[in-house]
């Protein structure tokens, strides 16, 4: 955020909103802040805005997935790379990689179409059936004795930092991890799934259109434990 923000001739400098991010903070106690700032149009009488929005923290149970394909997303119709360029490689903020650009509506639509199937969200497929993500969050699962997650960079998505402290958190435990292709039907055989996301957490799949998942799988439960520890040591 920061970062393409000062490429971005904004009104509001970088300091004074984080100091509303803190205001809001020592206001409102833990959570999630959401921010919407405008540019206004000065010339038609409309000023700039900053909104921000503030939700504290969820008590989210596990999550039931209902599968839909994304033609939207800039993976669907794309092979899988065989040599995605590593995460690590710098980026400079004039990049246009540094930007969410796409319009976030069709995922928030893929939500609701979801719920008013009976699921709680959406999994997100490439046009040949591969899983890419959710909405809002990243996926992974348990699968052969080992946890399996999407690799980012081979569908052409943006990375997930949640994902990318899960890897951490499954190779500082032993844990037999991998990020590669999976596919739909290898989501809904899986012995158990999970979402990531920076406010989610490493939080448990009930099931993958109507295939339960286990939340108390015992690898599942030794990554979340991984996940929590890495965390503390974080922080």
């Amino acid at each position: 955020f920061f970062l393409w923000l000062q490429r971005l001739s904004m009104v509001h400098s970088l300091d004074r909103i984080a100091g509303w991010i803190r205001d809001m903070a020592r206001s409102l106690g833990p959570g999630s802040c959401r921010i919407v700032l405008t540019r206004g149009q000065p010339a038609k009488g409309s000023a700039p805005r900053c909104v921000m929005m503030h939700e504290p923290p969820s008590d989210y149970s596990p999550l039931r997935l209902k599968s839909m394909v994304a033609p939207w997303h800039f993976g669907y119709a794309l092979p899988p790379l065989d040599s995605p360029p590593p995460y690590s490689e710098p980026v400079g903020i004039d990049a246009w990689t540094t930007i969410k650009w796409m319009s976030y509506a069709p995922n928030c639509l893929m939500t609701r179409v979801a719920q008013e199937h009976g699921a709680d969200d959406a999994l997100l497929l490439a046009a040949d059936g591969r899983v890419l993500d959710g909405p809002n969050f990243a996926v992974g699962f348990v699968s052969g004795g080992r946890v399996r997650l999407v690799a980012a960079a081979a569908n052409r998505m943006l990375p997930s930092c949640t994902q990318a402290l899960v890897l951490k958190a499954a190779q500082a435990a032993g844990l037999p991890v991998e990020e590669g292709v999976v596919h739909l039907d290898d989501a809904r055989g899986a012995a158990a799934g999970f979402a990531m996301s920076a406010t989610r957490h490493v939080l448990p799949l009930a099931s993958v259109d109507g295939h339960e998942l286990s939340a108390e799988n015992a690898m599942l439960c030794d990554l979340q434990a991984a996940y929590w520890r890495l965390m503390d040591e974080e922080v």
